[in-house]
């Protein structure tokens, strides 16, 4: 008797279908993530909780953990410096002379006032 999984949801997995291959005696399933993403995963990875989303999940988790700003140990700058390197930028100085005063380079500011750097910041 086959196991119909069709729309059984194992973490954030929705199960589409059940293909036809075969791994070690188990079959593959194609499901829907619940960030829209569509995988191939190994059904007793989904049984025993190995694979709870397409990645997604880790990737969120990974996000959360790593420290922002001032708390990153390699840190050069503080919150109250990136305020003044805008307020710098809307006065004309120029980025180069922006970093030669912060000690960093130029790309460094560049990525930080078009919010690549410390975007929590500009939320």
């Amino acid at each position: 008797m086959r196991l119909n999984l069709t729309g059984q949801r194992y973490g954030r997995l929705t199960v589409l279908y059940r293909t036809r291959n075969v791994r070690h005696g188990q079959y593959d399933v194609v499901c829907r993530c619940k960030c829209g993403t569509i995988t191939t995963v190994a059904l007793n990875h989904l049984r025993l909780s190995r694979t709870v989303s397409c990645g997604c999940f880790r990737m969120e988790q990974a996000r959360k953990a790593s420290p922002k700003g001032e708390a990153h140990g390699a840190a050069k700058l503080t919150e109250a410096d990136i305020q003044e390197i805008f307020n710098r930028r809307t006065q004309g100085m120029l980025q180069r002379e922006i970093a030669a005063e912060y000690g960093v380079a130029r790309t460094t500011i560049a990525a930080i006032l078009q919010r690549r750097k410390w975007r929590h910041l500009h939320r």
